[in-house]
């Protein structure tokens, strides 16, 4: 389980805190992050925080004992940039009501390319430029 902790309730030391290459989304960015030991509701985690130029520190927490905290990290900060197109796309596009599913008749008089005809049209294309060429 790895999610955010949101309104958490006390602030850690900036000192706490170190510059850490952190890979998000294939890129590596540079972040203030910190990890400690949390026990919520008997449950031991480990949170992960980042700490903004403006001292506004975001918290992560996870059962996860095997994934390094940058990867933790660039993993839930990363969400940030997918969440925000969507958001985009929703409010300028109306993203959320452009998908539908359904079956259309295609009508029997439509005409389609034999696609064997139509690889067989390129190569002759393609030879008619080669002895163009040639007679130049």
């Amino acid at each position: 389980m790895i999610t955010y902790r949101k309104n958490v309730p006390d602030k850690w030391e900036q000192s706490s805190f170190e510059d850490t290459v952190v890979p998000v989304l294939g890129q590596d960015a540079t972040m203030y992050i910190c990890e400690q030991e949390v026990v919520l509701e008997d449950l031991a985690m480990r949170e992960i925080r980042r700490l903004s130029g403006d001292g506004h520190q975001t918290s992560v927490i996870t059962t996860n004992r095997f994934v390094s905290k940058e990867v933790a990290a660039g993993r839930m900060f990363g969400r940030w940039v997918q969440e925000k197109f969507f958001r985009y796309l929703i409010a300028d596009y109306d993203f959320d009501k452009m998908i539908s599913f359904g079956t259309e008749e295609v009508g029997q008089g439509r005409e389609v390319v034999n696609p064997e005809w139509r690889k067989a049209d390129y190569h002759l294309k393609k030879q008619r430029e080669k002895t163009g060429r040639l007679s130049a």
